[in-house]
C-alpha cells in the first residue's frame, strides 16, 4: 500500500460528536447513515474531543533456564471514553449524574426544571459518537455504557460550566463493547 495522505485522518468537522440513546435503540450499521429517531445529540463538547483509553495488563512468560520473555499474555483490555459536554440541557445532566435516560421533566416556558442528587446511582446508556474529516467519517457505537468517573464541576467566572464525564462501555453478548464503522474515501476503489 502506497503512502496516502488522505489516509490521515483529524477530528476537523462537525459539531455534533455525542449522541445517547435508551439501551435498546436501533444500533448504526454503518459509518454516514442517519441515527434511528431515538439517539439524541448531546450538543457542544469541549476542543478536547473525546479520548479512548486503553487499560491492559500483560504477564510476561519464561521458560526453564531463559532469561528472555517467549511470551506476553494479555491478562485484562478495558476500554473507556472521556468526554467533557459544554452544554447544560436535560440529558447532559441525566448523562452527568447518572440518573435515567428522558427522566428530567420538560422544562416550563421560562427553562425552570428542577431534580434532586443523592447517594451514588448507576444508569446505563446506549452511545454513538461521530468524527468527520470532510468525506472520510468515524462512528463507534456502544451498546451500552456506564457513567464510571465524573470530573468536579467547577462555576468559575467567565468560564464555561464543563460536565466531564468517563463512559465504559460493557461487552455485549457477542463480546464485542464498541462496534467501529469507517469511510475513508481515499481507501476507495478509484485509489486502489
Amino acid at each position: 500500500m502506497a503512502v496516502e495522505s488522505r489516509a490521515v485522518l483529524a477530528g476537523v468537522g462537525g459539531t455534533s460528536l455525542c449522541w445517547v440513546a435508551p439501551v435498546g435503540t436501533a444500533a448504526p450499521t454503518d459509518a454516514t447513515s442517519p441515527l434511528d429517531n431515538g439517539w439524541v445529540d448531546l450538543g457542544w463538547v469541549s476542543q478536547d474531543g473525546l479520548e479512548l483509553e486503553i487499560d491492559e495488563d500483560t504477564n510476561d512468560v519464561y521458560g526453564y533456564g531463559s532469561q528472555q520473555k517467549i511470551r506476553t499474555l494479555i491478562t485484562s483490555s478495558n476500554q473507556s471514553i472521556t468526554v467533557t459536554f459544554m452544554e447544560t440541557n436535560q440529558r447532559v445532566l441525566e448523562v452527568y449524574h447518572r440518573l435515567p435516560l428522558n427522566s428530567l421533566s420538560a422544562p416550563d416556558e421560562d427553562g425552570a426544571f428542577e431534580f434532586s442528587t443523592g447517594a451514588a446511582t448507576t444508569a446505563r446508556y446506549a452511545f454513538c459518537l461521530d468524527m468527520v474529516d470532510g468525506s472520510n467519517h468515524k462512528r463507534a457505537h456502544m451498546a451500552e455504557v456506564e457513567v464510571t468517573a465524573r470530573e468536579s464541576m467547577t462555576i468559575q467566572a467567565g468560564e464555561v460550566i464543563q460536565y466531564g464525564v468517563t463512559l465504559s462501555p460493557l461487552p455485549q453478548a457477542d463480546g464485542n463493547a464498541i462496534d467501529w464503522f469507517y469511510v475513508v474515501s481515499a481507501l476507495g476503489s478509484e485509489s486502489v
